[in-house]
């Protein structure tokens, strides 16, 4: 059964990538708070031969730089990246997502996702697409904990049931969006039922600028 070995900041994805989608395989954790030293000794000596790697941001480094070449060396082993825009800002000094997709795919990763909060997504490949998914719509911003996560989870679910790659960054968008609703990092995560109501309600749909 394939694994995804994450590399993510929280626990949550996995419940979420299980409330969406409970027939998945199961999604095993590796520590995110790691050096560069378990970058040359762990990925990079293929422990994890054929595995898919949703990597986040990693903190609690002792300083700035390490936090930046840390990041950015695991993010060459990752065949899928997800930062946001202000994190593309930190790690590369860039906000043009593009151009911040374009270096993580020369890099070595396979997939980068960049989210671009109410807008949604840019995405890019390293078979060459690339494309924007606009954002869900919601009138009242409760609590952003857990919005990141929630966008992992839906990028990663539909990626395993075979979804194409803007489904899937559209399914991340609608439960990143469904989080910022509620208090809390895992309590407003949708079943299916919930998310595919969401998703088809004309009043969440993306708004003209």
């Amino acid at each position: 059964m394939k694994k995804i070995i994450a590399l993510i900041l929280a626990g949550i994805t996995a419940s979420a990538v299980m409330a969406v989608s409970p027939s998945t395989p199961r999604v095993d954790y590796v520590d995110p708070f790691i050096g560069t030293g378990a970058v040359a000794g762990g990925l990079s000596g293929n422990n994890y031969p054929g595995a898919t790697v949703p990597f986040g941001m990693v903190q609690l480094c002792p300083d700035t730089q390490t936090m930046v070449d840390t990041t950015n060396a695991l993010a060459a082993l990752s065949d899928i990246f997800l930062p946001g825009i202000n994190e593309c800002e930190v790690l590369l000094g860039t906000t043009d997502e593009q151009a911040a997709a374009a270096h993580y795919l020369e890099a070595g990763s396979k997939l980068v996702i960049v989210k671009l909060g109410a807008k949604g997504a840019y995405w890019a490949s390293a078979t060459g697409e690339s494309g924007y998914v606009p954002g869900f719509y919601v009138d009242t911003i409760v609590d952003t904990v857990g919005a990141g996560d929630g966008f992992a989870a839906g990028v990663i679910s539909a990626l395993l049931e075979h979804a194409s790659i803007p489904e899937a960054v559209r399914r991340g968008c609608a439960i990143g969006a469904i989080q910022l609703t509620s208090r809390g990092d895992n309590e407003g995560l949708p079943c299916r039922e919930a998310l595919e109501a969401f998703m088809n309600d004309p009043a969440h749909a993306p708004q003209e600028a």
